[in-house]
C-alpha cells in the first residue's frame, strides 16, 4: 500500500493500475487489477471489523487502507467501498438521519463534484463510446459473445454437469460463469457448497459475515481472480476466519452486556 502512494505521488507508471494509460490508479505490485481489488476489499474490511466490529481505537489503519483502495482505481473496488458505506449507515441507530444527510450530499456530489473528476470523463467517454454495460463489465461481455460458441460447440448433455472447457481457451474472467464452463452445474454447486461452510461457517452469521459474504459473490459474479487467486488465497483464508472470530466477540460483548444490565436491574427492583 505504502509503494502505491509513493507511485502516485512519483507518477511511476510501474505501479499503475492501468500503465500507460490515461486513466487513474495505482495499485503497486500486484501486477493483476482483479486481484489487486480483492487485496484491498480483504484489508478494508479488516480495518473496518477491527475499528467498527471490535471497538478498537484503530482510525489510523482504517484510513490508511480506505486511502489505498480509493487510489486503487478498480470499479470493484469503488462498489465495494459504497456496499460498505450504505452498509454502515444502516447498521447505525440513526439510520433515517443519516439516510437523508447522505442522500442530501450523494446529490451534491453527482451534480456538482463527480462531473469535474478525471476518472468521470474517461468512465463516461468510455460509456459513449462502447455502451454503458459493456463499459461496467469491462467487455466482458464481448468476451463472452465471441467467446461462447467456440467454448459449447463440442458439449453434451454430459458437459452441463460436469463441465469441460479447453484451458487453452480463453476464460471469460466472471468468475460464475468461469466456473460453470469448467466444473459444471456438479463442480459449481460443490465448489459453492463447500466455499460457505468452510469460509462461512455457522447459521446464524452477524450482519457485518453477511454483508462481507454477499459482496465478495457479488463481486466475484461480475469479475475475475476471486475464486481462483495466486496472490489472495491465503489471506483470504485468514480475513474470513478473522471476520468469523470478529462475529464471536461481538456476540459474547453483547450477551455480557445484556447479562450484566438484567443483573442490576434484579438488584435495583430487590
Amino acid at each position: 500500500m505504502g509503494i502505491s502512494i509513493l507511485g502516485m505521488l512519483l507518477d511511476s507508471e510501474l505501479v499503475r493500475s492501468y500503465p500507460f494509460r490515461d486513466r487513474f490508479g495505482y495499485s503497486g505490485l500486484i501486477p493483476k487489477r482483479n486481484e489487486a481489488t480483492l487485496f484491498y476489499m480483504l484489508g478494508v474490511s479488516v480495518a473496518y471489523a477491527r475499528l467498527v466490529i471490535e471497538g478498537r481505537k484503530e482510525k489510523v489503519l482504517f484510513f490508511y487502507s480506505l486511502f489505498g483502495a480509493l487510489i486503487l482505481g478498480t470499479k470493484g473496488i469503488y462498489i465495494f467501498l459504497i456496499f460498505l458505506f450504505f452498509f454502515h449507515i444502516r447498521a447505525n441507530k440513526k439510520f433515517l438521519k443519516n439516510l437523508l444527510i447522505v442522500g442530501f450530499f450523494g446529490i451534491v456530489l453527482g451534480i456538482i463534484v463527480l462531473p469535474q473528476t478525471e476518472m468521470y470523463s474517461y468512465y463516461y467517454s468510455q460509456a459513449q463510446r462502447i455502451g454503458f454495460f459493456t463499459m461496467l463489465l469491462s467487455g466482458r461481455d464481448v468476451i463472452f459473445y465471441n467467446e461462447i460458441n467456440n467454448i459449447v460447440q463440442n458439449w453434451n448433455v454430459f458437459n452441463v454437469f460436469v463441465g469441460g472447457q479447453n484451458q487453452n481457451n480463453k476464460a471469460f474472467e466472471m468468475d460464475f460463469l468461469d466456473l460453470f464452463f469448467f466444473f459444471g452445474m456438479i463442480g459449481s454447486f460443490l465448489y459453492i457448497f463447500l466455499m460457505r461452510k468452510h469460509f462461512f461457517p455457522g447459521k446464524q452469521k452477524t450482519p457485518f459475515q453477511n454483508f462481507f459474504m454477499f459482496s465478495y459473490f457479488f463481486l466475484a459474479f461480475f469479475g475475475g481472480h476471486f475464486f481462483a487467486s495466486a496472490v489472495n488465497g491465503l489471506y483470504f483464508t485468514i480475513v474470513t476466519i478473522y471476520i468469523y472470530k470478529s462475529g464471536l466477540i461481538m456476540h459474547v460483548r453483547r450477551t455480557t452486556e445484556i447479562s450484566y444490565d438484567n443483573y442490576i436491574n434484579k438488584k435495583s427492583l430487590q
